[in-house]
């Protein structure tokens, strides 16, 4: 009886031990889904004095733009190249969400000269955001001094893995279009708008990361996007990149 009861349990054992180790290893990183978003402030970073800098510089490399809905970008935003377009609208528009969603008044934009991926005064830093999740992104090396250019302001705002897509939902449907046809249509139902990214907030007097995360917001757009849904979820995006620091509203 003994040995039957060991030659059960053992199995069982094995089995939820198995299926915890694959709960467990759902790892995320910048390169893979995001699954809605998530930020994290440095608890390293401690701010004893009146913060007076309200300048934020905005780091977008074109090469971290994804597009899966470029017909939507030409059609919505202008005519052109898609990414070309999206970011001469991400900078005109983002600025303003910035400074209407956050305590930052002034906000420029920051280019590296080789880009960040290829500037040794870069690196790729990996972020803890929980048990066995994190993410990378590429940040200044310790001890190097990062110019803004004309404008100098403290805080830069990096942005990598900018992934846009629509979504659309759809319900299946007799085909009316030719009576008594058995066949069945897609129907798009509706729509929402996805934004994906990884940031970091970072200090350029101290050295030092302010906050850091992924964000996955969205914005249902019906039967028909319209420009005021870009706006919109970059207005969300901000929101999500302050919340918890000495910048939200």
């Amino acid at each position: 009886m003994r040995g039957t009861k060991q030659t059960t349990i053992i199995p069982i054992v094995f089995f939820l031990c198995y299926s915890f180790m694959l709960q467990s290893c759902n790892v995320y990183t910048g390169a893979g889904g995001y699954g809605g978003s998530s930020t994290r402030t440095n608890p390293q970073y401690i701010v004893q004095e009146k913060i007076t800098e309200q300048g934020v510089a905005v780091s977008l490399p074109s090469t971290q733009i994804v597009i899966g809905n470029e017909d939507d970008v030409t059609n919505d935003l202008g005519i052109g190249n898609a990414k070309e377009v999206y970011l001469n609208y991400f900078k005109m528009q983002f600025p303003k969400a910035i400074t209407r969603g956050s305590k930052f008044e002034n906000v420029i934009f920051y280019n590296s000269k080789y880009g960040v991926e290829m500037d040794k005064s870069f690196a790729l830093r990996t972020h803890v955001m929980g048990t066995n999740s994190y993410m990378k992104i590429h940040e200044p090396i310790k001890g190097t001094h990062i110019s803004t250019g004309d404008t100098s302001v403290r805080y830069i705002l990096f942005i990598e893995g900018f992934k846009i897509s629509r979504d659309n939902f759809t319900l299946t449907t007799p085909n009316s279009s030719v009576p008594g046809s058995p066949d069945s249509k897609n129907v798009v139902t509706s729509a929402v708008l996805n934004h994906k990214l990884v940031y970091a907030l970072w200090d350029t007097e101290k050295e030092m990361t302010v906050s850091f995360g992924k964000v996955d917001e969205e914005v249902n757009v019906g039967l028909k996007m319209a420009k005021e849904d870009w706006a919109t979820i970059l207005e969300n995006i901000v929101k999500d990149i302050v919340k918890g620091t000495q910048f939200e509203k």
